[in-house]
């Protein structure tokens, strides 16, 4: 299912029901389909209507207002007041009317974002505030409440006037729905509202100032409902103490009816122009049957649980057909060049960033100490070392995320305070992070562009010269990605490369690249290298971060190791070889790991025909107790794709799965974990871990229910349990109570291997389970497997690494295009990474 044909799918359920809503009041209710009632309807949907399009900017943005209805009341009662006790004309008291919603709407946003607190709780409160304010206002004299008649017929004309027979507040209400639509479309504060919503750290990496946008959009809120309070007054020729009362819902109906995610992020102004439509209807058709108002609060209740039920039903089938249809640029060439390459030449004395003994404490960590960096104009400099020894901390300083304790940074010879992300590009300094931050909900071009569109009119985007640019980056990379594709729908890999080239695209002087072919393919490396290679040659200075020690050994010009926060060598890479660096990065000799004894058990995991349409097909395989089977293939292969499908993840269409000989269905990770199946995804942060959680929680996740009565947790035993696997796989530091989200690569990956651990598996699949972790928690990694293959655990190795699939594996299998082409039971000394390669991109036997 493609993105556009998921919103087709909502907006046609949408359409469907609505028609049938019109058709079955129409029928039972004549009357309800008169001329005179339409214009009614819609006059009264107006005011909601309105009021919707102002909190979809906020909805949007990932926040929500409840504050709308009583800011409505208030603005009529000032708008009442102004005209009627202090004598201001209409025009003006309009416009101070407006500037009071403003100010509502911008109390709102200060409290959401200066002071921290939830949206739902400000909102609430304000709520409430607002409507005291109300009633307050209201007071003629001391204990008595009285409506404000008005007299001013220029005011009255506002809402109660018409455009021949149309009423004004429907053609408030088109305009309003107009601009919204526009302004979210095509201005660069609507592309900053959606990237807020999506991924509000992504967009302040990208230079967005979050703070004033999720203000912003609070204060557009409050204009909105200023007006719906000015129209609603002037119609009424007064105001109460009750308008906008209940309102609320009304509000939030709409919006999320109309299909936009209550989450952020995902929708638009004509969804809730539709869904006031829809809520309007409904409204008026329960009146005309005779439903008591009581009741209608229940039935849009009910309406609103629909439609999130509806939105998150075609959320999850589009992420299903996702998995299935991943965007994944193929090369047309027939066989991959190995990554070799001239280094370019530079000028050492000519010094573009000059970092000068930094040091950074976090508490009473001391994570960076006194680290002193040059790098060259022109020059590829790699950092490397341990997870932990400070590479991430050092570059955030570098790029504003992170202030230092002490030291200085240089930039072109002079002194630099970075202050923030925004300013670091200012600078130049543009950086592409191990963890990728793009906006799902928008496209490629956008993406690549976020914070530096080009515009036609201020603050509209020139999407023509948008598109132009972003595609000339793209052919500069020789990237062949879609430009109108959201990014959501692509691929690890392709969302790596919209990663490089939005780097790319801000004409930096100094590009920092934190890991950057951790999810490409080889061919994808190649050309990344080139044109590394390229911007050297310009003069744009590379800060190269890997584990990867071929490649820093291929790509760079100077090496500096880092270890436990303190620079333990900067060489230049020709005097260095992976032995050497390694020495310099865990202070010791690694010893030779070995393939795992070629004796096997009995079969224990049995795979016959397994088959997912658009994943993966007709994979049949055995594995043995005591074994690892090495599966491997490029990004796009269907490794992964199997691996959840066997572990209940994903639905499969044909074949079966056997454990110890018995068939067995497998519909749910609960179903595999009852068979003694684990899994640890390639991707550990969000599918292996709950990051603000501890290592005892992490740890005992997946076996509460040892250590548990009645479903009363015994703490003690939790902790015993989290102690135990914390000491045997050694992670560090040893606290059970520490969050992981503190935790390097290397240790976080130990907290998902324990969680399964605990749970005395006998299949345990491990997707890419040292991608983005030093080589000294490789060696770790690859230990606790060796003996949990000698205790008898089946293990079942994905691995992009060719050397780590040789290494491990006692056989081999590759996929390519969904399906196995390569078989290795034998002759282990004849197979080497070449012939894994062949098979991988089509020229190995199948």
């Amino acid at each position: 299912m493609k993105t556009k044909s998921m919103h087709d799918t909502q907006n046609y359920v949408i359409a469907i029901v609505f028609i049938l809503l019109l058709v079955v009041l129409s029928s039972v209710a004549p009357q309800f389909r008169t001329t005179r009632n339409m214009l009614s309807m819609l006059r009264q949907t107006s005011f909601v209507g309105i009021m919707a399009v102002g909190a979809t900017f906020v909805i949007l943005s990932g926040g929500i207002d409840l504050s709308v209805g009583s800011m409505l009341a208030l603005s009529g009662m000032i708008c009442a007041r102004l005209l009627r006790q202090f004598g201001v004309d209409a025009y003006t008291a309009v416009f101070l009317t407006l500037l009071a919603g403003a100010l509502m709407g911008y109390l709102n946003g200060v409290l959401v974002n200066k002071l921290g607190i939830p949206p739902f709780i400000v909102t609430f409160s304000t709520m409430g505030i607002f409507r005291g304010l109300v009633f307050l206002m209201a007071f003629r004299e001391l204990g008595y409440i009285q409506n404000v008649p008005l007299t001013d017929n220029v005011f009255l004309a506002i809402g109660g006037g018409r455009i021949g027979k149309v009423y004004n507040p429907i053609v408030f209400f088109v305009v309003v729905a107009i601009l919204g639509i526009l302004y979210l479309r095509n201005s660069k504060f609507g592309t900053y509202v959606y990237a807020v919503g999506s991924n509000e750290q992504s967009a302040a990496m990208s230079g967005v100032n979050v703070e004033r946008v999720r203000t912003q959009v609070y204060v557009l809120s409050g204009i909105c409902a200023a007006l719906s309070g000015i129209l609603w007054t002037s119609r009424l020729m007064t105001t109460t103490t009750e308008m906008g009362l209940g309102n609320e819902l009304d509000v939030i109906a709409a919006i999320v009816v109309g299909g936009t995610s209550i989450m952020g992020g995902r929708g638009s102004v004509g969804k809730t122009v539709v869904g006031a439509l829809f809520i309007g209807t409904l409204t008026n058709g329960l009146s005309m049957l005779g439903v008591p108002a009581f009741y209608q609060p229940l039935a849009k209740a009910l309406l609103i649980v629909s439609a999130a039920y509806l939105d998150n039903y075609l959320l999850k089938r589009y992420t299903e057909q996702s998995r299935r249809h991943l965007i994944a640029v193929k090369s047309s060439r027939d066989e991959t060049p190995v990554l070799t390459g001239e280094r370019t030449t530079f000028d050492p004395s000519e010094i573009a960033l000059d970092i000068q003994g930094i040091s950074k404490r976090f508490g009473e960590i001391q994570v960076l100490k006194n680290v002193s960096l040059k790098i060259a104009k022109g020059e590829v400099h790699a950092l490397v070392g341990e997870n932990g020894a400070g590479k991430s901390t050092l570059i955030k300083i570098m790029t504003g995320v992170h202030q230092k304790n002490a030291g200085q940074i240089l930039l072109h010879g002079k002194p630099v305070t970075i202050k923030n992300p925004h300013h670091a590009q200012s600078l130049g300094i543009s950086a592409v992070f191990q963890e990728l931050s793009l906006i799902p909900s928008l496209s490629v071009a956008k993406n690549i562009l976020l914070g530096r569109e080009p515009h036609s009119l201020p603050g509209i985007i020139h999407h023509a010269k948008l598109r132009q640019r972003a595609e000339a980056v793209l052919q500069e990379l020789k990237f062949n990605l879609p430009l109108h594709e959201l990014s959501e729908r692509l691929s690890v890999g392709n969302k790596q490369e919209v990663e490089i080239a939005k780097a790319f695209s801000q004409d930096a002087s100094i590009v920092i690249l934190d890991e950057p072919t951790a999810s490409l393919s080889a061919e994808e490396k190649i050309k990344l290298f080139d044109t590394i290679r390229k911007l050297s040659a310009k003069g744009v200075s590379i800060l190269f971060i890997s584990h990867i020690l071929d490649e820093v050994l291929e790509i760079s010009h100077t090496v500096t190791v880092l270890r436990n926060g303190e620079i333990v060598t900067t060489s230049p890479a020709e005097d260095l070889d992976k032995a050497a660096i390694v020495r310099y990065m865990v202070g010791r000799e690694l010893a030779e790991q070995k393939i795992a004894p070629a004796e096997k058990g009995a079969p224990v995991l049995e795979v016959n025909g397994l088959t997912r349409e658009g994943s993966f097909a007709d994979i049949s395989f055995s594995l043995c107790r005591g074994e690892i089977l090495g599966l491997t293939g490029l990004v796009g292969s269907g490794r992964s794709e199997l691996a959840r499908a066997i572990f209940g993840l994903d639905a499969v269409d044909a074949g079966d799965i056997w454990l110890h000989q018995q068939p067995v269905q497998i519909s749910s990770p609960a179903a595999a974990m009852k068979h003694g199946i684990a899994f640890l995804s390639e991707d550990r942060k969000n599918e292996g871990l709950v990051m603000i959680h501890s290592m005892m929680q992490n740890i005992s996740m997946a076996h509460l229910g040892a250590v548990s009565t009645h479903g009363i947790l015994h703490r003690a035993q939790e902790l015993t349990l989290a102690r135990e696997y914390v000491n045997m796989v050694d992670i560090r530091p040893p606290d059970p109570h520490l969050p992981v989200s503190g935790l390097s690569g290397g240790n976080q990956q130990k907290v998902v291997l324990s969680k399964w651990l605990c749970r005395n598996p006998q299949v345990l699949i491990v997707d890419e389970p040292t991608v983005g972790i030093d080589v000294g928690a490789k060696h770790e990694i690859y230990n606790i497997l060796h003996g949990l293959a000698e205790q008898g655990v089946a293990i079942l190795l994905i691995s992009s690494d060719f050397a780590e699939i040789l290494r491990m594996s006692q056989r081999i299998l590759t996929m390519r295009h969904g399906r196995i082409v390569l078989r290795n039971d034998a002759a282990r000394d004849q197979i080497s990474q070449e012939t894994l390669m062949k098979a991988a991109i089509g020229r190995g036997e199948s």
